[in-house]
């Protein structure tokens, strides 16, 4: 489903859910706390990255994470992979891309799944239909006022069942790079949405100019304020090993046990693990791998729907 401003109003949830008290006494929180502390399964709730060596990592409603790089590093790249596999898990998924057409969104994720870079039209056709009652998709470029994303978000999460909400990126929500108390509050409302809505929130945001591309940057070099990734439940940064692209490209010997691209969990909150994931990159189909032999699996269209 595509869907635009034009096509749903929006004024139902323009404004916060009326919510109850929130000052609550200890033994309230009995059971969830019972949940935390002795159900495996509860405390191993939510989505997984498409690399099952790295299951330290979940990614359950009520929570945002930030995912940062450098223009041209392949965040947006990235998390397509990932959302991809979200959807193969039985997760329904929203993408509102301000720097994208929904046309280019598919097409990126269709060579995802079926590794090819130009597919045929069969095999095209069979990726639309599987990913229709997965895939929602926000249709808008440019600038979005930030609180009509609030309601989209909102609008996603009660009406369409969405539990993964991608927002490509902070700087296209009208906010300027150096309002840091208009990006404070938006991040406030970002997590209010998430928690209430019980959705996971996934906002792609870029890092600060570099002084080279060779190092890989980390959470307290996203642009604008410090507080963006502060209030994060988790932070991502994306990393593309471009010198090893250009000796590739000008024929010198590369060194192919070094990773394409580094994606580095630099903050946990919920479930503590942190560090560096290695990944390998096939650059024509956009697929992401955990070793340098570039493994491939298809999707198999034929899953059923569960969302």
């Amino acid at each position: 489903m595509i869907f635009t401003s034009d096509d749903i109003d929006f004024k139902a949830y323009l404004k916060e859910p009326q919510t109850a008290a929130r000052v609550q006494s200890a033994s309230t929180f009995r059971e969830s706390l019972h949940k935390e502390l002795y159900d495996l399964t509860w405390r191993e709730r939510g989505a997984f990255l498409p690399w099952r060596r790295f299951d330290q990592i979940r990614f359950p409603g009520g929570q945002v994470s930030l995912w940062v790089g450098m223009n041209g590093h392949g965040k947006s790249l990235l998390t397509s992979a990932v959302m991809l596999d979200f959807m193969v898990q039985g997760q329904k998924i929203c993408i509102a891309s301000m720097e994208m057409y929904p046309r280019d969104t598919l097409k990126r994720m269709l060579r995802q799944a079926v590794g090819v870079q130009t597919p045929s039209k069969t095999t095209t056709d069979q990726f639309l239909d599987w990913a229709d009652p997965r895939l929602m998709i926000y249709d808008q470029q440019g600038t979005v006022d930030r609180e009509e994303m609030l309601a989209i978000i909102r609008y996603s999460a009660s009406k369409l069942g969405v539990k993964h909400f991608v927002l490509d990126s902070l700087l296209k929500c009208n906010l300027a790079e150096d309002d840091y108390t208009a990006q404070k509050r938006f991040m406030d409302a970002l997590c209010i949405v998430a928690r209430d809505f019980d959705v996971h929130i996934h906002l792609i945001h870029h890092t600060r100019k570099p002084a080279d591309e060779n190092s890989i940057p980390g959470k307290y070099d996203a642009r604008g304020s410090g507080t963006v990734a502060d209030q994060a439940d988790m932070v991502f940064t994306v990393w593309r090993n471009k010198k090893k692209e250009f000796d590739k490209r000008a024929n010198k010997p590369i060194d192919d046990t070094l990773p394409d691209c580094i994606l580095v969990c630099d903050k946990n909150r919920h479930l503590g693990w942190e560090g560096k994931i290695a990944l390998w990159c096939n650059p024509e189909t956009g697929t992401y791998h955990d070793t340098s032999e570039r493994i491939f699996t298809h999707v198999d269209m034929r899953l059923p729907v569960n969302v």
